[in-house]
C-alpha cells in the first residue's frame, strides 16, 4: 500500500491506518487512550506461526509497529507465504511487515506542509438507569425478595429528593457519571514539515513532525515530535551510499488511577460502581463517593480523575542506518553492506496522591469523610529502562539475463545483539505533595527496588535463487540458518527453506488465442518452513532462573549468608518452533482490468511449540520442572480475496477494490491439566476462546431453587436470580467444572473491506 492510499484513511496513527486495507491483515484496536490507540496487527489471524508479525523498516528488524508520522511512510507491504518470509527466518513465522520510508528523488528542492485535525467521540456506549430509575428497580427488586415496605433502601422521602432535588440538597441527585466523565469531542494536531530533492549524484529526504493528541477523558494526553533524514549519494560510478537517521521522543500522561479497561479501582470502574442518585460534589467541592459494602468503596470517578495524581511516560529513541552499496567489474555482481543502531530509553513516574471524599451510606443515611478509594497514603514509583541493539548484514547479490533466462540471487550473513538494563525504586508517605520527587517520601518501597538486565544474540545465514524462463515459468528457492543464544547450544542452529513456482498462463501463445479476454493469469505456489524462538526470548540461561533466597541459609566460616539458586532445570532439549506453510495462489486481470482477482488459499501447521509449564502440575511435584518444552502444535488455514474493478468513462476515472479474508485455528495438541474436564479442554478447540456458565432462564419460585443446582457457596438465592446449567450433574455450579466454551477469539475471522 503505497502513501497515498495510506493516508485516505482518517486517523493519524500509522496502524489503524491499516485496518481493512491489505488482504490477509488483522487490524485490532484494544484502547482509545492516547498513546495506547494503535491497533494490534496479525497476518492470517492468531493461528499464523506465533502469532506475533515480525516488523522490518527499511530492512531493519524491528520489536514493535512503528509509531512515526504516516507522513514519513513511502509504502507497507505484509509478506505472508514462506518463500517471501523466509529471508527473515527466525520469527518470521506469523509473517513479515514491510516498512519503507520516504526517499529524495531527483528534482528540485520541494518543501511540503502537512497539517491536520481530527476529532474523536465516543460512537457508542452503554445506556445505565437514571437515578430514580435505580431507586425504583432496588426497591422492587427488594419487595420480590420478601422486605418489608418500611424497610426499603429507598424511603419515599428520599425518592422524592432524588427526582427533584432543591437548591439546597447537597446528596441526593441524578447523575449520569460517564457523561460527566467523558469530553463531547477530543482533538488530535498533527503538522509535518517535509523537504526533499536532489540530483543524480546526492538525492534527500527530511522531515519534522508534531502529534498533539488530546483524550475524550480529562487529564489525558499523548505528545510526540519526530524527525527523519534519508540520505543517497552516488560517491561513484560503481559505489552507492545511503545514511537513515530517525527518532522521536514522546510523553504520555494519564490521572494517577488508571484510564485502561479493566483496570482495578480505574476511573472506568469506579464510574460502573457509582451510584446515579448520588450529586457528583457537595456544595463545598468534596466529591461524594459512593460506599460499596462489598469492599470496592469509596468511588467517584471524578475525583479519581483529577484528584489522585498523575502518570507520565516518556520515551526516547534513536536510530541510524548505513548501507554501502559496491557494483563489482562483473556484471550483475554486486557487495552491500548494512549496519544499524538504535537506542532508546524509557522512563515511567507514578505520583499517587491521596484525597478526601464525603462518604455517603445509603443504609444509614450517614455520611463520614474518608480517603478515596485509590490510596490512603501520597507515592511515587520510578521505572527506567535503556535498550540498545547492533545488526550487521553483508551482502552478495547477483542478477543476470542469458537470453530467455532470468537468473538472480543472494547470499548474506546477519548478525544482531540487543542489550537491555531497567531498574525500578519508590518511596511513599510524602509529608508535603506539592513536590512529588522521590527524595521527598519518607518509606522506601522495598518492593519496588528493583534491577535486571538481559543480553540477546542472533546471528544468521540467508540464500535466495531466482529463475525465470521467457517470463512464464518461475521459480525461487530461499533458505536462512539462524542461531539464538536462547536455545541449548546443540539445538541453537536451525534451516529454515522455502521453495515456490509460478506459471504466467497468459504468456502461452495456445492461451492467448483460446481466452483473448484475459490479460493476465498467473498461477503459483509455495512450501516453506519458517521458525519461532520468541517465546523464550532471554529465559534460557540459568541466571534467568535464578533466585536470592529470602533468609541466610549457608554458612562460611562464622557468616550466614543467602544464596542464590535455580529455581528449576532448563530443558537440555529444547528446539526452535516450527511452521511449515503451504500456499495456492492465482491472479488474474481481465478486459483491460474491468475485472481483477487474486485469491490465496492457505494451510500452515506450528509443530514444536515452546509451552510454559507453570500451573500444569500438581503441588506435590514441587516446582523444579523445565520453565517450557517443545510440545504443543496447532493448525491454520484460510483464504484471501481482492476483487477490483478499473474504468474510464470520457474524462472520469474511477477504481473499485474489495478484499474478503478468512483464517481459523485449531489447536492440534496442548499440555493440559488432566483434571479438566473434556468439554473445558483446549485441544480440537479454536485459539483465544471464552469458557463461561449456561444460562437456562431465572429462578421463579423458592421451591424450584430448593430442587436445583446453586453455585457453591451460594447462601442467598432468591426467585429472578439466574439459574445456571449443572455440566457435569453433580448438584453444584463450580468454577472448575461447570464452565463449557461460549464463544471464540476476540480476534475476527472474517475480514471485509
Amino acid at each position: 500500500m503505497g502513501n497515498k492510499e495510506l493516508k485516505k484513511a482518517p486517523s493519524g496513527t500509522l496502524s489503524n491506518m491499516l485496518a481493512g486495507r491489505i488482504p490477509g491483515l488483522i487490524a485490532k484496536q484494544s484502547s482509545g487512550q492516547p498513546g495506547q490507540d494503535g491497533s494490534n496487527l496479525y497476518i492470517r489471524g492468531t493461528g499464523a506461526g506465533d502469532g506475533n508479525a515480525l516488523v522490518v523498516v527499511d530492512g531493519v528488524i524491528q520489536d514493535y509497529f512503528p509509531s512515526f508520522s504516516p507522513d514519513e511512510v513511502e509504502s507497507v507491504t505484509i509478506l505472508k507465504d514462506a518463500t517471501a518470509a523466509a529471508v527473515y527466518g527466525v520469527r518470521a513465522a506469523a509473517g513479515v511487515i514491510l516498512v519503507t520510508t520516504k526517499r529524495g528523488t531527483v528534482q528540485k528542492p520541494t518543501v511540503t506542509l502537512n497539517s491536520s485535525v481530527t476529532l474523536s467521540q465516543n460512537t457508542n456506549f452503554p445506556k445505565f438507569l437514571n437515578g430514580p430509575d435505580y431507586a425504583y428497580w432496588y426497591n422492587k427488586a427488594q419487595l420480590m425478595d420478601g422486605v418489608a415496605e418500611e424497610n426499603l433502601r429507598f424511603s419515599p422521602e428520599d425518592i422524592e429528593r432524588i427526582n427533584n432535588p432543591g437548591e439546597n440538597e447537597e446528596i441526593y441527585g441524578n447523575t449520569d457519571w460517564f457523561d460527566l466523565l467523558f469530553k463531547n469531542v477530543a482533538p488530535t494536531y498533527t503538522n509535518t514539515v517535509s523537504v526533499s530533492g536532489g540530483n543524480e549524484r546526492i538525492k534527500f529526504f527530511a522531515s519534522l513532525g508534531a502529534y498533539n493528541q488530546e483524550g475524550i477523558v480529562e487529564n489525558t494526553s499523548y505528545d510526540k515530535y519526530n524527525f527523519r533524514s534519508n540520505l543517497d549519494a552516488k560517491v561513484t560510478n560503481n559505489i552507492d551510499f545511503s545514511l537513515n537517521l530517525s527518532g522521536f521522543v514522546d510523553d504520555q500522561r494519564s490521572p494517577g488511577a488508571s484510564v485502561g479497561p479493566n483496570a482495578y479501582a480505574g476511573v472506568f470502574q469506579q464510574a460502573m460502581l457509582s451510584y446515579p442518585y448520588l450529586r457528583p460534589y457537595t456544595k463545598d467541592g468534596m466529591p461524594i463517593a459512593s460506599q460499596n459494602t462489598a469492599g470496592n468503596g469509596n468511588n467517584n470517578p471524578l475525583g479519581a480523575r483529577d484528584l489522585s495524581g498523575y502518570q507520565s511516560s516518556k520515551t526516547t529513541k534513536f536510530q541510524g542506518d548505513i548501507s554501502l552499496c559496491y557494483k563489482l567489474p562483473i556484471k550483475g555482481l554486486s557487495a552491500k553492506l548494512d549496519a544499524a543502531f538504535l537506542k532508546s530509553h524509557s522512563m515511567r513516574k507514578a505520583a499517587m496522591t491521596p484525597y478526601n471524599v464525603y462518604s455517603w451510606n445509603q443504609t444509614t443515611h450517614q455520611g463520614n469523610v474518608e480517603k478515596g478509594r485509590i490510596c490512603s497514603m501520597a507515592s511515587v514509583s520510578h521505572w527506567y529502562g535503556s535498550q540498545q541493539r547492533y545488526t550487521i548484514r553483508p551482502t552478495i547479490e547477483y542478477a543476470n539475463k542469458f537470453g530467455k533466462h532470468d537468473v538472480s540471487g543472494l547470499f548474506l550473513y546477519e548478525y544482531a545483539r540487543e542489550d537491555y538494563e531497567g531498574i525500578s525504586a519508590g518511596r511513599e508517605d510524602f509529608p508535603i505533595t506539592d513536590i512529588m520527587d522521590m527524595s521527598y517520601g519518607l518509606k522506601v518501597s522495598e518492593n519496588l527496588v528493583k534491577g535486571s538486565h538481559s543480553n540477546d544474540k542472533r546471528a544468521g545465514y540467508v540464500m535466495r535463487f531466482n529463475y525465470a524462463y521467457d517470463e512464464k515459468y518461475l521459480l525461487e528457492f530461499t533458505g536462512r540458518v539462524d542461531a539464538s543464544t536462547a536455545l541449548p547450544a546443540h539445538n541453537r542452529w536451525g534451516f529454515f527453506p522455502a521453495v515456490s513456482v509460478g506459471w504466467r498462463i497468459s504468456q502461452e501463445d495456445f492461451f492467448k488465442e483460446a481466452v483473448p479476454f484475459m490479460d493476465n493469469l498467473k498461477i503459483r505456489a509455495s512450501i516453506g518452513r519458517l521458525g519461532s524462538d520468541r517465546a523464550i526470548e532471554s529465559t534460557m540461561t540459568y541466571f534467568s532462573t535464578a533466585t536470592l533466597s529470602a533468609d541466610p541459609v549457608v554458612v562460611f566460616g562464622t557468616n550466614a549468608l543467602k544464596d542464590i539458586g535455580m529455581s528449576g532445570p532448563i530443558c537440555p532439549d529444547l528446539k526452535w518452533q516450527l511452521t511449515d506453510t503451504y500456499n495456492i495462489g492465482v491472479e488474474s486481470n481481465m478486459w483491460n482490468g474491468l475485472l481483477g482477482l487474486e485469491l490465496d488459499v492457505f494451510y500452515m501447521k506450528t509443530t514444536r511449540s515452546l509451552e510454559g509449564q507453570s500451573g500444569k502440575f500438581p503441588p506435590s511435584l514441587g516446582s523444579y520442572f523445565p520453565g517450557y518444552i517443545n510440545y504443543g502444535s496447532h493448525d491454520n488455514r484460510g483464504f484471501e480475496l481482492v476483487l477490483t474493478h478499473h474504468n474510464k468513462i470520457r474524462d472520469f476515472n474511477y477504481h473499485v477494490r474489495g478484499n474478503l479474508s478468512w483464517a481459523r485455528n485449531k489447536i492440534l495438541k496442548v499440555t493440559e491439566d488432566a483434571n479438566v474436564p473434556i468439554y473445558k479442554r483446549a485441544t480440537g478447540q479454536s485459539m483465544g476462546r471464552y469458557l463461561g456458565f449456561v444460562a437456562e432462564g431465572l429462578f421463579q419460585s423458592e421451591e424450584e431453587i430448593a430442587h436445583s443446582a446453586l453455585f457453591e457457596g451460594s447462601t442467598n438465592t432468591k426467585p429472578g436470580d439466574i439459574k445456571l446449567k449443572d455440566i457435569n450433574g453433580d448438584g453444584k455450579i463450580t468454577w472448575d467444572q461447570d464452565m463449557v466454551p461460549i464463544g471464540r477469539s476476540s480476534i475476527p475471522e472474517w475480514y471485509l473491506d
